[in-house]
């Protein structure tokens, strides 16, 4: 008698994803929070970005509930001839995380490692910056997420983001 075949053990695409190593459990938080993001309502009034300067750098600060994020630029070069570009990550609940995901709600997404829950531009594939600036200067809604966390924002558009 014949040995029945081993059944093939098969792991389902996840998409674009996958090409990031997101694992499974962060994919399912991302599907989670882009179906959130669907069907919350949009008459919500955006929130500001509080904008200043220190020791000569552009700092753009948002919040939401127990978390919140700066995005800290050097366009006039203060600190050397390259960008010295970063977002600061404080995430409601998870502390360090390993891999933070823009999601916006018509789908887009950037995908950044972060040391410390700070993303250095020069440190990332400029795409994924470039997605990043382009959520952030629209406006709108978008969330910030993580293998164990997320948070909301909904933004005003920043009309002179100078973080190029």
């Amino acid at each position: 008698a014949a040995k029945p075949r081993p059944k093939s053990k098969v792991t389902p695409s996840l998409g674009t994803l996958s090409c990031f190593g997101v694992n499974g459990d962060v994919m399912m938080r991302i599907m989670f929070f882009a179906g959130v993001l669907v069907f919350l309502p949009s008459a919500v009034l955006p929130a500001s970005w509080k904008h200043g300067q220190s020791r000569g750098l552009d700092v753009y600060e948002a919040k939401t509930d127990g978390g919140a994020m700066r995005l800290v630029c050097d366009p006039d070069r203060v600190f050397g001839s390259t960008p010295n570009t970063s977002l600061i990550v404080e995430m409601p609940k998870e502390k360090g995380p390993k891999r933070i995901v823009f999601l916006a709600r018509n789908g887009q997404q950037a995908h950044f490692v972060p040391v410390n829950g700070i993303v250095l531009m020069n440190d990332q594939k400029p795409e994924e910056w470039r997605k990043m600036l382009d959520m952030i200067k629209k406006g709108g809604e978008f969330a910030v997420v993580t293998a164990n966390d997320s948070m909301t924002f909904e933004l005003e558009p920043i009309g002179s983001l100078r973080c190029e």
